[in-house]
């Protein structure tokens, strides 16, 4: 890309050259023609930026496809779904034992209350 616009300017000075233009004119093209050319290489710039992010976003994205591969074929999502039942057995044989214990301890608290009535009456 660079090469073409040297090369456009090459040509362009040998045609004024040959043409015997004034100074001034002369800048006033060059000007002109750099000016087209900062334009070209910006927007090479601002693809190059969004290549660029999308290059990111894939690998990205292709290491989270690896990672949920690995995950479903190494058996990991077996082995959570087991130890969620297992925790969730746990949690049933506590709020078991804890709803025992809390009926046994109305239990106490009633029979010690009627207890204190009778005392207290007889």
């Amino acid at each position: 890309m660079r090469l073409r616009f040297r090369e456009a300017g090459i040509k362009r000075l040998q045609t004024d050259a040959s043409e015997k233009i004034s100074a001034e004119t002369h800048l006033l093209k060059e000007k002109e023609e750099h000016l087209k050319e900062i334009e070209v290489l910006r927007a090479q710039v601002d693809r190059n930026n969004e290549a660029t992010t999308f290059a990111m976003e894939n690998l990205q994205l292709k290491e989270e496809i690896r990672r949920l591969k690995s995950f479903c074929m190494e058996g990991e999502r077996e082995r959570m779904s087991e130890q969620i039942m297992v925790l969730e057995n746990k949690l049933l044989e506590a709020l078991d034992w804890k709803f025992m214990h809390e009926t046994d301890l109305v239990r106490v608290q009633v029979f010690t209350f009627f207890s204190v009535i009778i005392f207290s009456c007889v």
